[in-house]
C-alpha cells in the first residue's frame, strides 16, 4: 500500500480487504481492471466476475484463466510468480486508460457471449448426461 502511495496511485488502485457479499457486485461495477494473480487456482471466479461488470483481468497463468483469457482483447495473463511480468503487464494496462476501458468493454462482451448463466447450467447438464449415459446399462 506504500509503494502505491509513493507512485502517486492512491486514487486509482483501491485495497479493499473483505467486503460484505452486497459490496461485491457495486464495487466491480466500479473497477477497471480486476487483478488476480494466484500461485495456484482451480477454476477462480473473481476475473470472470469482475469481466462481466465490464472490466478488463490480470491473471496468472493458472488453472482456467488462460481459457477465458485473450492478452490484448480482454486483459493480459502473467507467468504464475513472476513479479517482474506482472510489474510491466500493470504498467502497461494503466497507462492507456482509454485501451483499458475497451478491453473491458471487450471483456464483458467476450462473458455474456461465452459465460451466461444458462451457457453454465447446459455445459453442466451435458456433464451429467454424458456421466449418465455412461453408467446405464443399454
Amino acid at each position: 500500500m506504500r509503494q502505491v502511495e509513493d507512485a502517486g496511485l492512491k486514487d486509482r488502485i483501491v485495497f479493499l480487504g473483505d467486503l460484505e457479499f452486497e459490496d461485491i457486485k457495486r464495487w466491480y461495477q466500479r473497477v477497471s481492471l480486476c487483478v488476480a494473480v494466484p500461485r495456484s487456482e482451480g477454476f477462480g471466479l473473481t476475473p470472470l466476475e469482475a469481466m462481466a461488470s465490464g472490466a478488463a483481468a490480470l491473471t496468472s497463468s493458472e488453472g482456467y484463466f488462460p481459457k477465458i483469457l485473450v492478452p490484448g482483447m480482454n486483459g493480459d495473463i502473467v507467468p504464475t510468480g513472476d513479479a517482474q511480468a506482472l510489474h510491466c503487464a500493470l504498467e502497461g494496462l494503466l497507462d492507456d486508460p482509454e485501451a483499458l476501458l475497451r478491453m473491458g468493454e471487450q471483456a464483458r462482451r467476450y462473458v455474456v457471449e461465452n459465460h451466461s448463466i444458462t451457457r453454465e447450467a447446459e455445459g453442466i447438464h451435458a456433464v451429467y448426461d454424458a456421466v449418465l449415459d455412461e453408467v446405464s446399462p443399454s
